[in-house]
């Protein structure tokens, strides 16, 4: 006897498969979670960074002087996340 095939869209509403996060647009993301248990928990799913959003953390931590940051960030080629949508 075979087994049953399952897919994804079997799995549509059980919660360890499928994660949403708001994007800085306020849509909604779904995207696969973490379907597995450790310590008999879930991890902590968190949304990815947005576009920009840690490089002037990062500058910083390089010792960037904060006049080049502030030039770089007016650039078109690097992206400062100013928390405004886009």
């Amino acid at each position: 006897m075979a087994a049953s095939r399952r897919t994804m869209t079997s799995f549509k509403d059980y919660p360890a498969v499928w994660i949403s996060f708001a994007d800085r647009l306020e849509r909604s993301i779904r995207f696969t979670g973490v379907p597995v248990l450790i310590d008999g928990e879930r991890p902590d799913i968190r949304p990815p960074p947005r576009l920009g959003e840690h490089t002037r953390a990062i500058l910083e931590e390089i010792r960037f002087p904060p006049c080049d940051i502030e030039v770089l960030s007016n650039q078109p080629a690097v992206a400062a996340d100013t928390g405004e949508p886009s």
